[in-house]
C-alpha cells in the first residue's frame, strides 16, 4: 500500500511567520505587554513559574523576548513561532523533541490564522485564513490610562524633588565621581530616592498642597490589608469600595536617586532612577494600573501610568539656570550641534563642559 505524503508548508510562509513582530503577536494573544522604557513587560505563561511577576520582557527593536524571573523558565527567542510556542506550552521549542516537531505545523497554522496570513504549501496549494478564530484571549485587552499633562507632571515632579533628601553616598558620588559642583547638583535637580518613612511624609505634604498624584508616572496606589492600614498616614489611604482593604499612595522606586528628564520647553516631563543595586542600573520612574489583569489582590496597583521613553534635552547647565519653563530652547539658545549620548550622566557632563 502506497504511503500518503504529508504536504509541507512552504519556506516562504515560514519566513513570513518568523518576520511577524513579537509585540504584535503578544497583543493579539492578550498578553498585555506593558511598556517600560524601550522594552515591554509581560507575565510568564509557564505554569511552574510560581513568582507571578512580570519578569519577562519583549524588546521590539530587536524582536526578542526573554523570561528573567528567578523561578521562571528562562525561555527566550527571536521570532513569532518561538514566542507562540512559549505562550501556549510554557516552555521553549525543542527541535530535538519528537512531540515538539509534531506540533510544528499546527503552531504555524494557528499563528497564520490569528494574524490573517495565507498558508502556502510546496505543492502549490494554499489555505486562506478563516477570518475568524476559535482562539479566545486569556483576558480582554485593558486600556492604558493616559498620563497627566506635561505641565501637571512638571509641577508635581518639581514639588516632589524639592522635598526629597540628598543622602551622603549620593552626594559624594555626584561630587567626586561625576565631578559635579554643588551648584550643578542644585540646578540639574538631582535628589535621592527617599527611604520609606521619609517618603510617606513627602507624599502627605504633596497631597496637603493639592498636587494630583494619579496618572503621574512613578506614583500609584497599591492595595494593602485592613490590619496594616493604621501604620500609614490617614491622608495616604483610601478604603476600597469592594471591602478588600485600603489603597495606599506610594512610588515605584527605592534605593537610588532621581535624574530629571526635560523636554525642549524646559518642562520636567519624567524622572529617571539610577539604582544603587541591581540591573539594569538606570530605569524609568514608571508605574501601572493592573486592576484589569492582576489576580492576587495584594499585587493590585491603580492610578499609575507608564513613563514611556521621552528624549532628554540637556543644554549647558548655565542655560538651565536661566531657562524659563515653557520657552522653546531654540528660541533663546542657538544650537549648532546636537550630541546623542547613551545616558543622562554622559549628557550632563558634556553640557557642563560646553
Amino acid at each position: 500500500m502506497e504511503k500518503t505524503q504529508r504536504k509541507r508548508i512552504s519556506q516562504e510562509t515560514l519566513d513570513i511567520i518568523n518576520s511577524i513582530p513579537i509585540l504584535d503577536l503578544a497583543n493579539v494573544l492578550g498578553d498585555h505587554p506593558k511598556r517600560v522604557g524601550k522594552q515591554y513587560q509581560i507575565y510568564c505563561p509557564n505554569p511552574d513559574h510560581h513568582e507571578n511577576t512580570s519578569d519577562s520582557y519583549i524588546e521590539p527593536n530587536k524582536n526578542l523576548f526573554k523570561c528573567f524571573g528567578g523561578g521562571g523558565c528562562g525561555a527566550g527567542g527571536s521570532n513569532a513561532f518561538s514566542y507562540y510556542y512559549w505562550h501556549e506550552y510554557g516552555r521553549a521549542y525543542d527541535k530535538t523533541n519528537k512531540e515538539d516537531r509534531k506540533n510544528f505545523p499546527l503552531v504555524v497554522t494557528k499563528i497564520a490564522d490569528l494574524m490573517g496570513i495565507q498558508i502556502q504549501y510546496d505543492d502549490g496549494s494554499y489555505v486562506q485564513p478563516s477570518g475568524t478564530t476559535s482562539y479566545v484571549p486569556r483576558n480582554p485587552q485593558p486600556k492604558e490610562l493616559e498620563p497627566q499633562s506635561i505641565k501637571i507632571c512638571d509641577a508635581v515632579y518639581r514639588a516632589f524633588l524639592s522635598l526629597c533628601p540628598v543622602y551622603k553616598e549620593h552626594g559624594l558620588e555626584w561630587l567626586q565621581e561625576r565631578k559635579y559642583s554643588k551648584e550643578d547638583i542644585t540646578t540639574i535637580g538631582l535628589r535621592s530616592v527617599p527611604a520609606e518613612e521619609t517618603l510617606y511624609s513627602i507624599l502627605k505634604e504633596l497631597i496637603a498642597r493639592s498636587y494630583p498624584l494619579d496618572r503621574v508616572p512613578g506614583f500609584s496606589q497599591r492595595l494593602i490589608p485592613d490590619n496594616i492600614a493604621a501604620q500609614y498616614p490617614a491622608e495616604l489611604i483610601e478604603k476600597d469600595n469592594e471591602g478588600r482593604g485600603y489603597w495606599l499612595w506610594t512610588i515605584s522606586a527605592s534605593k537610588g536617586y532621581f535624574i530629571p528628564v526635560r523636554d525642549h520647553n524646559g518642562y520636567i516631563v519624567r524622572l529617571r532612577v539610577r539604582r544603587d543595586e541591581g540591573n539594569p542600573k538606570y530605569i524609568w520612574f514608571s508605574s501601572q494600573d493592573n486592576t484589569a489583569i492582576e489576580k492576587e489582590k495584594y499585587r493590585l496597583r491603580r492610578n499609575g501610568v507608564s513613563s514611556g521613553a521621552p528624549i532628554n534635552v540637556v543644554p549647558p547647565v548655565s542655560q538651565i539656570k536661566t531657562w524659563e519653563v515653557g520657552t522653546d530652547l531654540s528660541a533663546i539658545y542657538k544650537v549648532d550641534v546636537v550630541v546623542a549620548t547613551e545616558g543622562e550622566h554622559s549628557a550632563k557632563r558634556y553640557s557642563i563642559s560646553a
